[in-house]
C-alpha cells in the first residue's frame, strides 16, 4: 500500500473516531456486502482479510483476522443473511449454466462460512408493501405460520442493500460499521448519511478507503459548534460575541468609505483583471544588428584593396 493512500486511511479512521465513535477495540466492526466479496474474488485480490486489515492500518500475526491483533485491535467481519440468500441463489443459477463465474461465488461463499458472522433480522421492519398486503391477505392460523417460516431463500424479503442499511442506521444499532460494497446506489445513500466509514474496489483492482463526504464534515462541524457553545461559559460567550460583532462593524465601514452601502445590496466592485501582455515590437535577439557606420566599412575595404595591389606590384617587380 503506498504511503499516500496508507496516510489518507488513517486520517479518515481518526476522523469517524471522533466524529461517530467509531470503536476499534476490542475489534473493529467490518459490515460485508455479497458482490464486493465476489468482486475481491473475482479480481484475485487475495488474502481477502490480509488486504482490508492493510488498507484498515491493522497487522495481524495469523492468518485469520479473527486472532489478529495489533496493538490490542483486530477485525471482525460481518454480513447480512439476506446477501448470504442471494448469493447461494445466483451460485446455483451459474453452476446450472455451467458459468466460468461460478468459482468465484464458490469461493466467496466459503470464505464467509469461516471468517464472517452473519446477522439475522431486520427482515420485518423493512418489508415492502407488497409483502405486507400479502401478509393482509394471507389465511389466519398456523398455516400463515407455516408460509412464514418456510420462506425460500430464493426469494429473501429484503435486498442486501436494504438489510444493510437497516443494520448501519445508528436507531438499530450502536455499533458503527465500516461497510464494504460495490452497489452505487448504496453507495450513494451511505454517503448522504455521513456517518459511515465506506471502502470499495476503485478501477476494480485498487482497495481503498473513502474520504468522508461532505454531508459528514458538515455534520461534524455542526456538531463541533453545539459542543462548544455549552462548553463555554457565559463570560466568555459575551466576549466572543462582542468580537464579532466588532468585526461586522469594520467590515460595513469599510464599505461604507469605498462609495457603497450594505442596506442598498450594492457590492464591492470587482478589481479590473489584466489584460495579456501584447508584444510591442520585435524580440530584438532575433533581428540583426543594422549597420550604422557604413562610410567607416567602405574607407576600411579600399584601404584593403590599395594595400594588395602594392603588394602585387612589389612581387612583379622583384
Amino acid at each position: 500500500m503506498r504511503h499516500g493512500r496508507a496516510k489518507a486511511a488513517r486520517k479518515t479512521l481518526q476522523y469517524f473516531k471522533r466524529t461517530v465513535g467509531l470503536q476499534t477495540r476490542p475489534f473493529l466492526p467490518v459490515l460485508l456486502d455479497g458482490n464486493f466479496v465476489v468482486a475481491m474474488f473475482q479480481q484475485k485480490i487475495v488474502p481477502v482479510s490480509g488486504r482490508i486489515e492493510r488498507v484498515l492500518q491493522i497487522k495481524s500475526s495469523a492468518t485469520s483476522s479473527l486472532t489478529a491483533s495489533f496493538s490490542g485491535e483486530s477485525i471482525k467481519y460481518f454480513i447480512t443473511q439476506a446477501a448470504v440468500t442471494e448469493l447461494q441463489f445466483l451460485h446455483e443459477n451459474l453452476v446450472k449454466k455451467k458459468h466460468s463465474k461460478a468459482d468465484a461465488f464458490r469461493e466467496a461463499l466459503e470464505w464467509i462460512r469461516k471468517e464472517c458472522t452473519v446477522l439475522t433480522g431486520g427482515s420485518r421492519s423493512l418489508s415492502n408493501n407488497k409483502n405486507e398486503n400479502q401478509k393482509d391477505t394471507k389465511k389466519k392460523g398456523e398455516h400463515n405460520d407455516e408460509q412464514e417460516d418456510q420462506q425460500s431463500p430464493s426469494s429473501p424479503a429484503i435486498s442486501p442493500q436494504d438489510s444493510i442499511q437497516h443494520h448501519v442506521s445508528m436507531e438499530h444499532d450502536e455499533r458503527v460499521y465500516v461497510v464494504a460494497t460495490q452497489d452505487e446506489e448504496l453507495l450513494d445513500k451511505l454517503r448522504s448519511m455521513g456517518t459511515v466509514p465506506i471502502m470499495r474496489l476503485a478501477n476494480h483492482s485498487v482497495l481503498l478507503l473513502e474520504q468522508p463526504s461532505k454531508s459528514s464534515q458538515r455534520q461534524a462541524e455542526g456538531m463541533e459548534r453545539q459542543k462548544w457553545k455549552h462548553s463555554l461559559p457565559e463570560a466568555e460567550k459575551a466576549l466572543v460575541e462582542l468580537v464579532s460583532s466588532t468585526a461586522k462593524k469594520q467590515q460595513n465601514s469599510t464599505r461604507t468609505t469605498t462609495g457603497t452601502s450594505p442596506d442598498a445590496g450594492a457590492s464591492v466592485p470587482p478589481p479590473r483583471k489584466r489584460g495579456k501582455g501584447k508584444a510591442k515590437g520585435p524580440n530584438p535577439l532575433s533581428c540583426k544588428r543594422k549597420r550604422t557606420d557604413d562610410k567607416k566599412t567602405s574607407d576600411k575595404i579600399s584601404s584593403s584593396k590599395k594595400r594588395r595591389e602594392r603588394l602585387k606590384k612589389a612581387k612583379t617587380s622583384d
